[in-house]
């Protein structure tokens, strides 16, 4: 299935089809760029593959191609394509370890997979950096939620609460954790 309407991308690919064969040697952002488009509209694993082969050879990439690669991940997430979307984001992660907001699109797409311990890694990764990143807090406790685990929760928000105490969002997640395994313990007895 394409993710985009094809006469989006079309006019997009024919900057593409004037790509020299050996782009990947010299140009290899355009060549990740074009690659990055045609695989929009036919996603499938040697377009993955290719992604993957032409990033690898750039140390580093432009906003706007990084964006347009995550787009592709957000895209295939919305078709529950989450095995692929996830190979994606590590792809965004290696271009532009510094953005944050790819990690938590990362654990978006590890928790679909019930990979719930690599998706809690990811939260905590950007809650340790960003304190008050509310939908990423909120995603960490849906994670918990799911595992019905609501001492592990507490213990996680007890551990950043240390690490910033003066987060004031971080402070009322701990208060509503302890009160759900106050109130787990109390069914409980």
């Amino acid at each position: 299935m394409a993710l985009v309407h094809l006469d989006e991308t079309a006019q997009a690919l024919n900057i593409c089809e004037v790509v020299p064969p050996n782009a990947i040697e010299n140009a290899p952002l355009l060549t990740l760029a074009c690659v990055i488009l045609q695989c929009r509209l036919n996603m499938s694993e040697p377009c993955l593959l290719n992604i993957e082969t032409t990033a690898a050879r750039i140390d580093a990439a432009p906003e706007d191609i990084v964006e347009m690669l995550a787009d592709t991940a957000r895209l295939m997430h919305e078709e529950a394509r989450y095995a692929e979307a996830e190979r994606l984001l590590l792809t965004t992660e290696t271009l532009q370890p510094s953005n944050l907001w790819h990690q938590v699109r990362l654990g978006e797409a590890l928790a679909a997979q019930k990979r719930y311990p690599e998706a809690l890694e990811r939260y905590r990764r950007v809650l340790a950096a960003v304190p008050d990143s509310p939908y990423t807090a909120t995603q960490l406790d849906l994670v918990y939620e799911v595992l019905d685990d609501p001492e592990a929760c507490f213990q996680e928000w007890k551990t950043l609460s240390l690490m910033h105490p003066e987060s004031h969002m971080i402070q009322e997640h701990l208060q509503t954790a302890e009160t759900k395994l106050y109130e787990e313990n109390q069914k409980t007895h």
